[in-house]
């Protein structure tokens, strides 16, 4: 088999340099995903562009039919993930830095994990977030009810299970929201659960 663990990512970063030096400010790998998650290796998950152009590295590749997606996260995401407003903390959380244009891209980037950090350890703004979570869920409810179509009730129910076991990890003060088996470990471990929760995340896992 081609050994891709570091070829694509040096291409990847060959390619940034030579291509798009002001234009790309940071490439990540995502630890539990790109980073000895998914049988990638230690390829790269994501690039920060720092303009328009940027976004134009975005590309996947299908390599001895194993998926690598490129794909772009802005700054302003970045934000919305530290403020737990985008779902994919791990992506900030669990980030390694695979090449970066500049220190201070660098310390941009650890600035906004702090934020992330900070934001988990205030029970307070994780209690408010907890609760977004559960409006959302409770919104989808309200609406599957009505729905005839049987894709979309599997659908909202999805989802709705989603913002569930989300705010039970903000409630716990994790940024784990994905939930993937891997993980499975280390929720039974958290200290607020309700009851029949770890039920629910086997059947969902393993149906």
């Amino acid at each position: 088999m081609l050994d891709t663990k570091n070829k694509l990512t040096q291409w990847v970063v060959s390619r940034i340099k030579s291509e798009y030096p002001d234009d790309v400010a940071l490439l990540v790998a995502v630890e539990g995903f790109s980073v000895n998650g998914d049988g990638h290796g230690e390829a790269f998950d994501y690039f920060v562009p720092s303009t328009q152009r940027g976004n134009e590295l975005a590309q996947t590749f299908i390599i001895d039919k194993v998926g690598y997606d490129l794909y772009p996260r802005t700054w302003e995401r970045m934000q919305r993930t530290a403020d737990l407003d985008d779902p994919a903390t791990q992506c900030l959380g669990n980030a390694t830095i695979l090449y970066a244009r500049s220190g201070q891209d660098v310390e941009r980037f650890e600035d906004l994990r702090r934020q992330l950090l900070d934001n988990l350890a205030d029970p307070e703004f994780m209690y408010r977030k907890a609760l977004e979570k559960l409006d959302s869920a409770m919104d989808l409810f309200k609406a599957m009810l009505f729905e005839e179509s049987l894709y979309k009730v599997r659908c909202q129910a999805g989802y709705i299970h989603q913002f569930l076991a989300v705010c039970v990890g903000y409630m716990n003060g994790t940024y784990q929201g994905n939930f993937a088996s891997g993980v499975v470990d280390e929720i039974s471990q958290w200290k607020n659960l309700p009851d029949g929760f770890m039920d629910y995340i086997d059947l969902n896992f393993f149906c």
